[in-house]
């Protein structure tokens, strides 16, 4: 994912919109990924499913739309539900985790 320079307040718009496109694509890959698997590597849960939660929340961050991408949302959703994910994101003083951020 490209999200790193988008965090960078002297990249210009234009470069910015440069990397927004390149997000849009690999989310809409991952989308169409998504669809038909529950979890990035089929139907079971791995590091990359966490890793995707976690760079998919900068997303809000930079101001980068991923309401086009009603499967990466889910996954986010159930990734945010899971008892671990929870204990993590409550010891880390981030619950409650609301709406807007898991969707």
């Amino acid at each position: 994912m490209t999200f790193p320079p988008l965090f960078y307040k002297g990249v210009p718009e234009q470069g910015r919109d440069v990397f927004r496109a390149r997000l849009r694509a690999r989310f809409t890959y991952l989308d169409g990924h998504l669809l038909s698997n529950e979890y990035l590597m089929g139907d079971d849960y791995s590091v990359a499913d966490a890793y995707l939660f976690v760079i998919s929340n900068w997303a809000r961050w930079v101001n980068f739309d991923l309401a086009p991408c009603g499967a990466v949302l889910a996954h986010r959703q159930r990734v945010a539900s899971r008892p671990a994910v929870v204990a993590a994101l409550t010891a880390e003083g981030l619950v409650p985790w609301s709406a807007k951020q898991a969707g």
